[in-house]
């Protein structure tokens, strides 16, 4: 059963060209090594070119693992949140959710003024509607 990813964020607007580029070398990452990666997109907004929606599908759950790394490899998606929340994020949150079957929210909230990062996960129940 595919997978479902939106991941959401703002960043500094002196950031942002360096995100872009940041975001067409993860993407091109993504596409060379992660063959269960169906659909990797990603969006500036227009009206805000601070924040930016990735649109991903994983083939199924095994490719799901691939992106997310295993024990002996940091998983590249959090190499690259942990960057960007470092580099260039207005915000302290990145949100991720993931459908189906039952939708996860993973959201990464980085605390500069401790020198800290938590990880939040709450799941979250969808139906299908079309």
């Amino acid at each position: 059963m595919p997978i479902y990813t939106i991941a959401e964020y703002r960043v500094r607007r002196s950031g942002a060209e360096r995100v872009k580029r940041a975001i067409k070398e993860f993407v091109r990452y993504v596409t060379a090594n992660e063959p269960g990666t169906r659909t990797y997109l990603a969006w500036q907004r227009k009206d805000d070119p601070t924040r930016f929606v990735h649109f991903f599908i994983f083939e199924d759950e095994a490719a799901h693992k691939v992106h997310g790394g295993s024990e002996k490899r940091p998983p590249r998606c959090f190499v690259w949140a942990s960057w960007l929340t470092e580099v260039a994020m207005q915000e302290s949150t990145f949100r991720i959710r993931w459908w189906p079957p039952v939708g996860l929210e993973l959201v990464l909230s980085v605390d500069r003024s401790q020198n800290s990062t938590s990880l939040a996960r709450t799941p979250f129940h969808t139906i299908c509607l079309a």
